[in-house]
């Protein structure tokens, strides 16, 4: 329901729920592509050619982009706060099996073409997306318990934000993914959900439900109508993906520990390992690894065992790339 409602809202749908994992898409029309992007002489198409003069510009690529990684954000709020789920933590028998269970989830956001059909028989037909780009995607949010965070995102998709959503997020690597030739710039969006607080619901008594009930079809037309409306103004340009994001006041409030000191320290550590001075970013991310109390940060804790392997000396042959070992 969370993640469904969400994705819905922002332009999004579920495509199908494999297991844990759910996946997730936007479509873009032609006429939005064809405004950021240009084909080559092959008929493919261009990356980044309009990108630097269509940015900052409204336009449907972008936006799409920043709703995509708004509906990630979201869900994971909203999977922190909720009620119901929150009452797995105190089911004594989950917790004796599992002790510190809680509902989690990791999202990974790519962009890319992909093969729209079905899959199936005369029995039963399920609408599914084929493509290298929807299994980047997957080793992407796979990646996110190797790096500690709830989401990763492309370098692609980074290129598509809005700068003022750029400069919320945080490059945390650039690896080799299995299945990809180029290499892969990794950001993430630093979250501490502990800071948000479980939204107990008042408990309605029974003449309150049966009313509740009774408005349910009323209610529910009335949020269709919203929504329609909401993506009307979107798709005809009256609003834009960022201003719908800096409208949620929860995307600041999960970050409010990561200071300016800290991602400029980060800054420091990460170019350094870029470069090949290990030394130097060994200096700058110890720093960052507890720089925020009662918070260790994953990605500092995994540049700084990868290069212990090498006794924090760069290998010879070191390009500024690593090999994500994750599936």
């Amino acid at each position: 329901e969370i993640v469904s409602t969400i994705a819905n809202e922002n332009t999004g749908s579920v495509n199908k729920n494999i297991g844990e994992a759910f996946l997730l898409v936007w479509k873009f029309r032609e006429t939005d592509i064809l405004k950021v992007f240009e084909n080559d002489n092959n008929g493919d198409l261009k990356m980044n050619i309009k990108l630097k003069s269509s940015l900052d510009q409204n336009n449907t690529v972008s936006s799409r982009c920043e709703l995509a990684l708004l509906s990630c954000l979201q869900t994971l709020i909203a999977i922190q706060t909720s009620t119901t789920l929150n009452k797995y933590r105190n089911i004594k028998s989950i917790q004796q099996k599992l002790p510190g269970f809680e509902v989690k989830m990791g999202f990974g956001l790519h962009i890319g073409w992909a093969i729209e059909g079905a899959i199936g028989s005369n029995h039963k037909i399920d609408a599914t997306y084929l493509s290298p780009n929807v299994n980047l995607a997957s080793r992407l949010q796979a990646a996110t318990k190797q790096f500690g965070v709830h989401i990763l995102f492309s370098g692609e998709i980074y290129d598509l934000l809005s700068k003022e959503i750029q400069n919320l997020t945080r490059i945390i690597d650039v690896v080799n993914v299995k299945g990809s030739k180029k290499e892969m710039r990794l950001y993430t969006y630093d979250m501490n959900l502990s800071n948000m607080t479980i939204q107990f619901q008042n408990i309605l008594k029974k003449q309150e439900k049966k009313l509740l009930k009774q408005n349910q079809k009323k209610l529910l037309y009335i949020y269709k109508k919203k929504l329609q409306r909401l993506h009307e103004e979107f798709y005809d340009g009256r609003i834009t993906g960022k201003n719908i994001f800096f409208s949620e006041k929860n995307l600041l409030l999960v970050r409010k520990e990561y200071k300016a000191q800290f991602y400029d320290e980060w800054k420091s550590g990460f170019d350094s390992y870029i470069k090949g001075d290990w030394d130097l970013s060994k200096h700058h991310l110890e720093k960052t690894l507890n720089f925020i109390p009662k918070i260790i940060d994953k990605p500092s804790k995994v540049l700084l065992e990868y290069m212990s392997e090498y006794n924090f000396k760069c290998p010879n042959n070191w390009k500024g790339v690593r090999a994500l070992l994750s599936k």
